[in-house]
């Protein structure tokens, strides 16, 4: 069985607008319960439509009013620091995918690996 971790463990993390910690407008979170235990292994953020309307604003004011869609050597750089740290934590991303599905240990590593680089 997979050990249900806190707030601080397996399933923590933070939610952050235009590089800024948030909070939901109505401020709702919701149960994220372990398939396998049904134990609760933490609990995550139940965003509205307008939060999600100001994730989207914010992303596209990054691409239009910042170098990011024309930095081809930036993006390049910022992809490979996403692929390396998907590569570091990958026994973590893999514990979250067992926790938040409830998928088999044994079935869950090919899920987790990343694609090798061309």
């Amino acid at each position: 069985m997979t050990e249900v971790q806190t707030e601080t463990g397996v399933l923590a993390g933070d939610e952050r607008i235009d590089g800024e910690l948030q909070i939901t407008s109505g401020g709702a979170t919701f149960d994220v319960i372990h398939p396998a235990s049904e134990e609760v292994a933490g609990q995550a953020t139940d965003g509205t439509v307008e939060d999600m309307a100001r994730a989207v604003g914010a992303a596209r004011r990054a691409f239009d009013e910042t170098d990011w869609s024309r930095d081809l050597e930036f993006r390049y750089h910022c992809l490979t620091q996403l692929h390396d740290a998907s590569e570091r934590n990958k026994e973590r991303l893999r514990r979250i995918l067992i926790t938040e599905v409830g998928c088999p240990v044994t079935v869950c590593g090919s899920q987790s690996r990343a694609p090798s680089r061309r």
